[in-house]
């Protein structure tokens, strides 16, 4: 939870909100979140807005991350039942429902963590 914070605190230097795929792309990449943040802004978001999903998209083939998609991999149906299921290495793109979260190493770093937000989609991200 430690990175989180941390994220959050440069979060808060922007005076943003609604930037959790900013959030999630800076956990995964492990890049500074103002990079990441100012690499969203070159693609179209617009501060303090929420991010469409073709934004996200351009970034991380920008930053030359691929998606695979591993929802079926995982039984879980919950972030809290996903928590014990990520495996120890590894980054994964955690969607729910108007929310995007990272993972990396087996944990969760989002403030969704132990919480009972129903999973959309699980990706895994390699570079």
């Amino acid at each position: 939870m430690k990175d989180f914070q941390a994220i959050s605190k440069a979060s808060k230097a922007h005076n943003e909100k609604n930037d959790c795929a900013v959030k999630a792309v800076t956990v995964v990449s492990n890049m500074p979140y103002n990079y990441v943040h100012r690499t969203f802004y070159e693609h179209g978001r617009r501060s303090r807005h929420g991010t469409p999903k073709s934004i996200t998209n351009n970034v991380l083939a920008t930053l030359q991350m691929w998606r695979e998609d591993v929802t079926k991999q995982f039984p879980a149906r919950t972030v809290r039942s996903l928590e014990g299921m990520l495996p120890e290495e590894g980054r994964f793109l955690i969607h729910t429902a108007g929310h995007i979260l990272g993972a990396k190493n087996g944990e969760i770093i989002d403030w969704t963590q132990g919480r009972l937000h129903r999973i959309i989609k699980i990706e895994r991200v390699t570079f």
